[in-house]
């Protein structure tokens, strides 16, 4: 058996929140923003908690313990 290897394309992208949730940056936001309107810029800033759906895949890809 081999080892448990972490999903580095997904660790990089998504960060774990204190309370466990996953959080991540919007795509979208690495150039071309001088023609983008003002309000998809200020949502792009900020970040976004994952949804429950795709939740649980990630951690399982990136060896997180899911209680």
């Amino acid at each position: 058996m081999g080892k448990i290897r972490v999903h580095k394309a997904s660790a990089k992208r998504f960060k774990i929140t204190s309370s466990g949730n996953l959080k991540y940056k919007p795509s979208g936001w690495g150039h071309l923003k001088a023609k983008k309107d003002a309000r998809i810029k200020y949502r792009k800033t900020k970040q976004r908690i994952l949804s429950n759906d795709s939740e649980k895949r990630l951690k399982e890809l990136m060896q997180i313990s899911t209680k």
